[in-house]
């Protein structure tokens, strides 16, 4: 009796070793799935089974957690049962630890012979067709990017896009679905809008509207944003640097002309300004026009600041009263253009040589000697109009 109880002990002592909880020793390298592609119709179901290498590390190995992508198209539940929902593709993943594992997953219309155009209720032999998308509108970065629409349809349809930008990865199907829309970045400086028109059934109609927003290029660039032109005019040309084609645009047509424009550069010529106003001032430069360039996205703008016809005395002879006695007095004249001197009052008492010429001069002003008993004055002018010069001399 004492025998059979110690065989029985020691039996039951062996068997709880063997059912030890404790860890494996064996380290787990890498999971798979019994299947890394499954084709099923929809309301289908398959069963995966993790295979793990080496086999005898699954003992220790943590548990599995199962994901499905798209749990639209396909669910999978914790034990790894995959179910079928609806058309179209997705991803089943097993975890376990840091180790992953996956199946991809096409889920196709289910087979029905006697009704194949209402998958959802083969009860109705005649249903109304429909069509709903998981969006009506796609706002599109400049970048562009790529977007997922799913259909929900009981019949066959088709989708059409008329803009060479957006590209489809379907162009039909039946029932229920779902298709990439792939939205090209811009090249153009303004919004870019376009229509996906899905046709479903007889005249049934669901439309996708795409809105993708301007291209943000790098702003237009000029080698140089001014020039200084003389006053019979000049050619010169101005570097343009853009990503896109630019125009050019001056404020005055008929001074400023443009030439061999290439796709960097555009040669400019300025016209003579000899007949404008002449001016009384040292300021040689006067801004004369403006050229715009344009690229759709930015602008940049060149300066013309072109010679008028100037004369102009660097000394005011009228200051102060000359004197009763007289003298020669002179100051420079600077003019870039043809003038003539000529007086108003009487100016018999005051004599300036010379009284004409192109260009600088030095002009001599000789005062006689005053014996009138009065003060005096006089008015020279430089050119037509009101501006010129005061001469006035004490009396004796």
């Amino acid at each position: 009796m004492k025998k059979t109880f110690f065989l029985i002990a020691t039996a039951v002592v062996a068997l709880l070793a063997g059912c030890s909880s404790k860890p494996s020793s064996v380290e787990l390298k890498e999971i798979s799935l019994s299947k890394q592609k499954l084709s099923l119709e929809v309301g289908e179901t398959k069963q995966l089974v993790v295979l793990y290498e080496p086999e005898d590390a699954e003992d220790g190995a943590p548990e599995i957690v199962w994901d499905s992508s798209r749990e639209r198209v396909a669910k999978v539940n914790q034990n790894g049962k995959v179910t079928a929902e609806s058309v179209g593709k997705t991803t089943i993943t097993a975890t376990c630890g840091k180790l992953t594992a996956e199946c991809q997953v096409e889920v196709v219309k289910a087979t029905n012979p006697d009704n194949p155009e209402n998958l959802e209720n083969p009860e109705n032999p005649d249903p109304v067709a429909s069509l709903s998308l998981s969006r009506n509108n796609i706002d599109v970065p400049a970048a562009g990017g790529v977007y997922n629409v799913d259909i929900t349809s009981n019949t066959m349809w088709s989708a059409s896009v008329d803009a060479d930008w957006v590209t489809l990865s379907s162009n039909s199907g039946t029932g229920n679905g779902d298709i990439e829309v792939t939205v090209a970045a811009a090249t153009e400086a303004m919004i870019t809008t376009t229509t996906i028109t899905f046709n479903y059934g007889t005249t049934g109609k669901v439309t996708l509207s795409i809105s993708r927003a301007q291209r943000a290029g790098k702003p237009i660039t000029l080698d140089i944003d001014r020039k200084n032109v003389a006053l019979k005019g000049e050619s010169f040309t101005i570097n343009v640097t853009s990503e896109l084609e630019w125009t050019a645009k001056s404020s005055d047509e008929k001074m400023v002309k443009f030439s061999n424009k290439t796709e960097n550069s555009i040669d400019v010529t300025v016209s003579d300004n000899s007949s404008a106003t002449v001016q009384g001032t040292d300021a040689v430069y006067h801004p004369t026009s403006t050229i715009v360039f344009s690229n759709g996205e930015s602008t940049a703008t060149f300066s013309i600041y072109q010679q008028h016809p100037y004369v102009y005395l660097n000394e005011y002879w009228g200051v102060q009263d000359k004197p009763a006695a007289g003298g020669t007095y002179s100051a420079k004249l600077y003019s870039n253009t043809t003038w003539s001197l000529f007086f108003e009052g009487d100016h018999s008492w005051a004599h300036i040589t010379p009284v004409s010429g192109t260009g600088d001069a030095t002009l001599s002003l000789v005062i006689d000697q005053n014996t009138t008993g009065k003060a005096r004055e006089c008015r020279v002018k430089l050119y037509s109009g009101d501006y010129g010069y005061l001469i006035s001399q004490a009396a004796n």
